[in-house]
């Protein structure tokens, strides 16, 4: 019972020795990564610095690699010379001249270079520690004008048909498109999204908005139809017509909404033939109607 007793004390304290030492050794040796510095949206045009944030504390460093998903596009070995070098990867393309081994600037950044970024950095011998860590950035493409109607006829009257279309002009993230009838919104309508044929990194939403004229859409002998197009950050990325549209802020306390949202409407007026002379017609027709079918059912 003794002999057990004392084995077991032996096995704890060699333990914690070798605890203690593994602590020390790390504290001599290990790579510290505090974080890594990637800006969440980026509109195209700008060129984000990615940064990679960490110490060698007692380690000899060996490199420092950055990816795009799985893909090296950018690597920084200490002892080469040159120490950088860049490798093809889709979207990105980086500014040799502002790079080096902490800092990765990228240039003609455009929405296929939006993804995850990762950083890796390792040591020599004799410890070969590494750390990793990685951040998501969205690349932003802001439209030049606003959305196009299509299918309108040059006159109307009660009891046609409006049969519309809204296109929207070229953008990432995809454009949310809304019809309103005389300021106010139509809740159903139907749309969809396809990509550009400019630019397959580009999308173009496309709604219809078709319904039956009558009275109730006649304003001072017009009706007013306006597509409504809002470009930002919303669903998968972020709802900014949502509670967390205060919370949400850029580097340097910047406003996200209005560095990243842009909202263009497009005007059509629906030209009424003759509305008031029309509506007359309809009802001394229907009298008419109305006058025949009782004399039918009296004879």
């Amino acid at each position: 019972m003794h002999q057990t007793w004392q084995f077991s004390m032996r096995n704890r304290m060699i333990t914690r020795i070798l605890c203690l030492l593994a602590l020390l050794y790390c504290k001599c040796w290990c790579l510290n990564m505090s974080g890594i510095s990637v800006p969440s949206y980026a509109v195209e045009g700008e060129e984000p610095e990615l940064e990679c944030k960490y110490q060698a504390e007692g380690d000899t460093l060996y490199g420092v690699k950055w990816y795009k998903g799985d893909e090296e596009f950018y690597r920084y070995i200490f002892r080469s010379n040159p120490p950088f070098r860049t490798y093809k990867v889709e979207g990105v393309t980086v500014s040799m001249n502002r790079s080096n081994s902490t800092l990765v600037v990228l240039k003609n950044i455009r929405p296929s270079t939006s993804g995850t970024y990762r950083c890796e950095v390792s040591a020599e011998a004799p410890s070969f520690h590494s750390a990793t860590a990685e951040a998501s950035m969205t690349v932003i493409y802001k439209p030049t004008t606003g959305p196009k109607i299509s299918g309108q006829k040059e006159q109307y009257l009660i009891g046609d048909e409006v049969n519309l279309n809204c296109t929207s002009a070229e953008s990432y993230p995809a454009a949310r498109l809304t019809w309103h009838i005389n300021d106010e919104q139509v809740q159903s309508v139907s749309g969809a999204f396809d990509h550009s044929r400019a630019r397959p990194d580009l999308l173009v939403a496309v709604t219809r908005l078709k319904f039956r004229l009558n009275s109730r859409h006649i304003k001072n002998g017009r009706t007013i139809i306006t597509c409504v197009s809002k470009y930002g950050i919303w669903p998968p990325f972020q709802d900014m017509e949502g509670p967390e549209e205060n919370a949400l802020t850029a580097p340097g306390g910047k406003d996200l909404p209005g560095l990243y949202s842009v909202t263009w409407d497009t005007r059509l007026y629906l030209t009424m033939k003759d509305a008031a002379c029309s509506s007359t017609i309809i009802g001394w027709t229907t009298i008419l109607l109305t006058t025949l079918s009782a004399i039918q059912c009296s004879s």
